[in-house]
């Protein structure tokens, strides 16, 4: 099965992927936004 992908079930913290994947564009600005009040 060498070169082949094979798909998994899994839970991800998105936020914590967004991040990982803004150092890896090194992004200039990541924002994160959300509709629940009182989160600052």
């Amino acid at each position: 099965d060498e070169g082949k992908l094979i798909g998994i079930e899994a839970v991800i913290d998105k936020d914590f992927g967004g991040k990982r994947l803004a150092v890896e564009l090194e992004a200039d600005i990541f924002m994160i936004l959300t509709d629940v009040s009182k989160v600052y």
